[in-house]
């Protein structure tokens, strides 16, 4: 979780020319930072004011998937978490430019992750992380769909044909998450860094 924040944090200080009323938005985020073990609600308000004060698209954004993920990893509020990547990913339709695309994919991410591993919708899960890996293709999101096919394929409660393909899709998954690290030198795991 920490290197899921981490990540959008260092995409947040990386970001593109901000708005004047986005250093206020910074400012907050900071703010959110520092009391990061603290007080969660201190920490979501601090976050919500952000996003309001963000003028920037990319900004707004990225503040959306960092409350989504504080609440996936500190508050344990699921379905707040999974409202905030939905929000980001309509907010993101039809947008062509990569950094938008990448942020969708972020969202896509997260999104399969928590239905794989709190909601238990593991269909629903393997469409969020296929749309996220065909968006922007990373280990990380590969892996994790190999793992969910793999566990699908061992579901002595399927048919043995569905098993079957659900094995073989978590095959060739695995060799994609195999060439996807051999060609990131730099390790990045997530779509939106």
């Amino acid at each position: 979780m920490k290197t899921l924040l981490t990540t959008c944090c260092l995409s947040l200080a990386l970001m593109a020319p901000a708005f004047a009323t986005d250093a206020e938005a910074k400012r907050l985020f900071g703010e959110a930072r520092k009391q990061w073990d603290g007080d969660p609600e201190i920490v979501t308000g601090m976050l919500e004011k952000a996003i309001t004060e963000a003028e920037s698209k990319p900004l707004r954004l990225n503040l959306t998937l960092i409350l989504g993920q504080f609440h996936q990893g500190k508050t344990g509020d699921f379905d707040a978490a999974i409202a905030l990547y939905q929000k980001v990913i309509s907010d993101t339709v039809g947008e062509k430019a990569k950094a938008m695309r990448n942020f969708k994919a972020q969202a896509l991410m997260n999104l399969g992750i928590v239905y794989y591993t709190r909601k238990h919708n593991l269909d629903e899960a393997v469409i969020k992380l296929t749309d996220s890996l065909e968006m922007s293709p990373t280990c990380r999101t590969a892996d994790n769909l190999s793992q969910l096919l793999y566990r699908l394929g061992r579901d002595t409660k399927r048919s043995e044909r569905s098993r079957t393909l659900q094995l073989e899709k978590a095959l060739k998954i695995a060799r994609i998450s195999l060439e996807l690290d051999k060609e990131n030198a730099d390790r990045a795991s997530t779509p939106a860094r």
